[in-house]
């Protein structure tokens, strides 16, 4: 099969396999790291000289692969990326403190043995309700305050 593709296109397509591989690999040590997505995208770049794009991408010879220059990380893919990543920060941030906080409402009459057992429907639908409550409070605080009335107590 052949593909082709315009130089925008492909340029684009640069920016989405890039993202792409941060995201499946970032998280990841480097004897965990997803080898498949890294070798593809190391073959997407090398096909940069030929559409025009040799000063995005160099090549190492004694890694033996392709490495962004300053040029790229100049680009508005890393500004995408930050503006993805603060949204996935507050949306998380949000999302788990309001499961926190419905789970400990519901559960404050329950003894430690009931805790541990699953929820009825009735549970369910409470929880549920009390998370989208607590989200809403949270979406509020956060949108004011940001995280300057989040405190983290730590036990020793």
């Amino acid at each position: 099969m052949k593909i082709n593709f315009t130089k925008k296109q492909y340029r684009k397509l640069l920016d989405l396999i890039y993202a792409g591989e941060m995201v499946v690999n970032s998280v990841r040590d480097s004897e965990e790291k997803l080898t498949e997505y890294e070798e593809l995208e190391q073959y997407m770049y090398s096909f940069a000289k030929d559409f025009g794009f040799d000063d995005l991408f160099k090549y190492d010879v004694d890694l033996d692969s392709y490495m962004l220059t300053e040029k790229y990380e100049d680009e508005d893919i890393f500004k995408y990326i930050n503006d993805y990543d603060n949204y996935v920060f507050w949306q998380q941030l949000a999302a788990r403190l309001s499961t926190r906080d419905a789970l400990l409402e519901i559960n404050k009459d329950k003894n430690k043995k009931q805790q541990q057992e699953p929820l009825t429907d009735k549970e369910s639908n409470a929880l549920f309700k009390l998370q989208t409550r607590f989200e809403k409070k949270y979406y509020r605080e956060f949108d004011k305050h940001g995280l300057n009335n989040v405190n983290v107590e730590l036990k020793r």
